[in-house]
């Protein structure tokens, strides 16, 4: 059973459609306050459309209208076109002249890197993290993460809460931005590969086994080892689906559209 974050999406849309008419409602003003104020418009539609990119609601596969995007936030289409080559450029979309703005699939290398990343990263952050750790957030995170097993859509805000979680405080900028990017396209691939029941029970149960090593054991040799074994896990449910029939079938309904390059 797939998911979209549509009620993410309705928050995110309200947020910027609300700072984009802001922009607009400045009136006339002088050469270098326009250019400001296209600067900002191009901003605010750009963070949108990442968003709902990231979060599949333009989901991998598709074509976007770029008419229908200069309707949907009441802009003209310069900031349109400014955010959608910078898109471009963070390989979420491909622009194809005639046809739309086309959403790049989630490919088998980009699975294959980025939880390499993540199995790489994520014991060293954990371990550099350790001493900053509040055994009170850790318990709030594992009830959290139990409480809501059953809901798909919380299931795995908590997963991504405990993740960042340790990440943020690793107590390194580098390494913190670093894996930011990472998990804003690792957002991507879990969403875009389908999330289920079996799913989710078994992230619960990997997750609370990490934080039960952290808690009741306090042994960060443990925890990062329980990581390790949880992301390669995920890593191998993710190429599961891009093997599956569905996913074929999809690329299969989408081949006309895509250039072979964005299906390689």
């Amino acid at each position: 059973m797939r998911f979209t974050f549509w009620r993410i999406s309705a928050i995110i849309s309200l947020h910027y459609r609300e700072e984009i008419r802001c922009y607009i409602q400045e009136g006339r003003a002088s050469m270098a306050t326009q250019e400001k104020k296209r600067g900002g418009l191009k901003q605010a539609v750009y963070r949108d459309l990442r968003d709902k990119l990231i979060n599949c609601v333009y989901a991998p596969g598709t074509t976007i209208n770029e008419l229908e995007l200069t309707q949907t936030y009441g802009v003209s289409r310069t900031p349109v076109r400014e955010a959608v080559t910078q898109l471009e450029m963070d390989g979420y979309v491909k622009i194809l002249p005639k046809k739309g703005i086309y959403v790049t699939e989630i490919t088998l290398e980009d699975v294959i890197q980025i939880f390499r990343a993540r199995a790489e990263i994520e014991p060293i952050t954990l371990r550099m993290a350790k001493p900053y750790l509040s055994v009170e957030r850790l318990i709030a995170l594992r009830n959290s993460i139990l409480e809501h097993e059953h809901d798909i859509y919380n299931a795995y805000k908590w997963d991504m809460q405990m993740h960042l979680y340790f990440i943020d405080n690793c107590r390194n900028n580098y390494l913190v931005n670093m894996m930011h990017k990472v998990f804003d396209d690792n957002t991507r691939v879990v969403i875009g590969t389908g999330q289920n029941e079996a799913k989710i029970h078994n992230a619960v149960i990997e997750h609370t086994g990490i934080l039960d090593s952290l808690i009741a054991e306090n042994d960060i040799e443990v925890a990062c080892r329980l990581m390790r074994k949880h992301i390669e896990n995920c890593r191998l449910a993710a190429i599961q689906y891009l093997d599956s029939p569905a996913y074929r079938e999809h690329i299969q309904k989408t081949s006309l559209t895509a250039p072979a390059a964005a299906l390689a």
